[in-house]
């Protein structure tokens, strides 16, 4: 099987740096292929060279972890502490988030505005 049978088709010169530079030490990365249906999947990839009598590079032996889930999970996280970043900045009422001590941990700048505090750090200390 080729490399582009599996390989993700932006990942195909990445994986192939790495090939070429890998020596006996083991590698690890996380790298998309395409699946027997043709859809994208994340792996955690572990691999190891396999030398020939030469020492040199003869196959190599490679472990795939699918991790597909996590990386959809990573994604939503990072979408949604965008979208509460930009809703907390722009919000035209004054917002602060505070510990569960009470204390203040970032104050938008309505906020700021609505206060005596000058800067957000005097606010939030």
């Amino acid at each position: 099987m080729r490399l582009e049978a599996v390989c993700h088709p932006d990942d195909i010169e990445e994986t192939r740096r790495t090939l070429a530079e890998t020596d006996s030490q083991p590698f690890r990365a996380e790298r998309r292929y395409i699946d027997a249906q043709g859809k994208t999947v994340w792996c955690d990839v572990s691999m190891s060279a396999v030398l020939d009598a030469d020492d040199r590079v003869g196959h190599f032996v490679a472990h795939f972890l699918d991790i597909t889930d996590r990386k959809q999970f990573e994604h939503s996280l990072i979408t949604s502490e965008e979208r509460w970043r930009i809703a907390f900045e722009v919000a035209p009422v004054g917002m602060a988030e505070l510990s569960m001590a009470g204390r203040f941990l970032h104050a938008q700048s309505c906020a700021l505005r609505k206060s005596s505090a000058t800067t957000r750090h005097s606010f939030v200390r």
